[in-house]
């Protein structure tokens, strides 16, 4: 082993020893013996009293504000050093939702010089406008119709202006005038006054037939990965004991909030708890999830692991779990992971197992 004087002392070994000797508390190493593999949780307590005297300067004196500069400061940090949890899982949460497709609209999208506008690119203004204005009129041409046949005096008239709607609108086929009426009652007639709620239903049961509500599925952003992590931890000495002791107590002092006093009111303002960084020490990291900062949002000990309560020599528990769930503070996105494709030489390697097993 290393001498003292060998090793970084900014790295996790030489916090390691630092501790072991009773020299510092920056660290805790559960077990107390080498670990080949483990998880590392840093703890980071911040300072916001220089931020928010920046902002409320701003406000008072915009100038004079904005050139003070008030940052988030780093209080303290400490680090938790465990065994790998019983469950290493990585999940994203892909926020994905169903939606009815809507003909007319589809057809409007379709017509020259939409997509470009949407999109800011410019394009035809003119022929876009034009389009939409002969596509507006009729829809109107189509709902006056609609009222008529409603009204049980031109229902020819309507069927046609709504066919011929359909027709400008992105050439839909409106040949089967009844279903065409049908999905217009559905998607676009709701509010014609007079048809009421079963208006849609009566119609679908008279000609045997549905409109097709095409669903489709709509992505809808990302949500924050959350990590649940748990650990047995069985000591094998008085030393290990402690240990487990202070990691629980300065997993609480981290993920509780402080109290601060308002006016000489005491315990009114919560202050934020601290954030955590994780990192896997002893492993090939590509080949494992990535961790952004978290906060703990819930924390659980069992003094009864195994299911029974058991107390060892002192008057100590005999086993301990621990769990924590983690809540990341920005979402997780492709750019997280820039290389999507296998290396050169695993394909290569996968290309010559299969040539081999051809022969």
């Amino acid at each position: 082993m290393a001498e003292d004087s060998q090793v970084n002392k900014n790295s996790v070994e030489a916090a390691r020893r630092k501790n072991a000797k009773g020299k510092g508390s920056d660290l805790l190493v559960f077990p107390t013996k080498e670990m080949p593999h483990s998880i590392l949780l840093i703890f980071k307590r911040y300072k916001y009293a220089k931020w928010a005297d920046s902002r409320r300067a701003l406000l008072a004196e915009p100038v004079k504000g904005r050139a003070s500069g008030g940052q988030i400061e780093l209080e303290g940090s400490i680090g938790i050093q465990l065994p790998f949890p019983k469950q290493l899982v990585d999940s994203n949460d892909i926020r994905i939702a169903t939606f009815e497709r809507n003909m007319l609209i589809e057809g409007a999208l379709a017509l020259p010089g939409v997509e470009n506008f949407l999109r800011g690119q410019g394009g035809s203004g003119d022929s876009l406008l034009s389009m939409a204005k002969d596509a507006g009129a009729g829809i109107f041409n189509a709902a006056k119709g609609l009222g008529d046949y409603v009204s049980g005096t031109s229902g020819s008239d309507a069927l046609n202006d709504l066919a011929q709607t359909f027709g400008r609108i992105g050439g839909i086929d409106a040949r089967d005038g009844s279903s065409a009426l049908a999905y217009l009652l559905r998607s676009q007639m709701g509010n014609i006054p007079g048809l009421g709620g079963t208006a849609v239903s009566t119609l679908n049961a008279a000609l045997g037939q549905v409109v097709n509500p095409r669903e489709t599925l709509t992505f809808e952003g990302v949500g924050l990965k959350n990590h649940s992590f748990e650990w047995e931890l069985f000591p094998s000495s008085k030393t290990d004991s402690e240990m487990i002791k202070k990691i629980i107590h300065t997993v609480k002092r981290n993920t509780l909030p402080s109290t601060e006093e308002f006016v000489g009111i005491p315990r009114v303002l919560l202050n934020f708890p601290s954030t955590v960084d994780m990192y896997l020490l002893g492993v090939d990291q590509s080949h494992f999830m990535k961790f952004k900062t978290c906060m703990v949002s819930s924390v659980s000990v069992n003094y009864s692991a195994g299911g029974i309560t058991t107390i060892a020599k002192g008057g100590v528990p005999a086993a301990v779990s621990l769990s924590m769930n983690f809540s990341e503070l920005d979402i997780e996105t492709a750019d997280d992971w820039p290389d999507g494709l296998l290396p050169p030489e695993v394909v290569s390697d996968a290309q010559t197992s299969e040539e081999g097993s051809t022969d």
